[in-house]
């Protein structure tokens, strides 16, 4: 996708001004690789916690947002471990597997 191909699609698909769509797509093309890597990390993250708790039905779509929005900025670990409410020890380590078993992956992939 060209730069302009990206601005229309903000502009046509999401409903950017076009102002803010050029500035979007700009910085997207300025920015750093693992800066945008963080970016999808972080949304991998959320998508999972959400299939994990509002797919199931612990807490409904609102709740979920309305509750993450609330809370501020951390790691996305640390929401999961106040939406689900449990505990932080002074020794926690994290545990979170959100994208499956690493080795399992990996061995699939093979």
């Amino acid at each position: 996708m060209t730069p302009e191909e990206g601005v229309e699609y903000l502009i046509d698909l999401v409903g950017f001004e076009r102002a803010n769509a050029e500035a979007e797509v700009g910085w997207g093309i300025r920015a750093e690789p693992l800066y945008q890597a963080g970016y999808m990390l972080g949304g991998l993250q959320f998508y999972a916690l959400r299939k994990e708790l509002v797919d199931s039905g612990v807490m409904s779509e609102r709740e979920f947002h309305d509750t993450i929005l609330q809370r501020g900025r951390m790691p996305v670990e640390m929401v999961r471990l106040r939406l689900t409410g449990q505990g932080l020890a002074r020794d926690y380590r994290t545990q979170w597997r959100f994208a499956g078993d690493p080795l399992t992956d990996l061995e699939r992939m093979q």
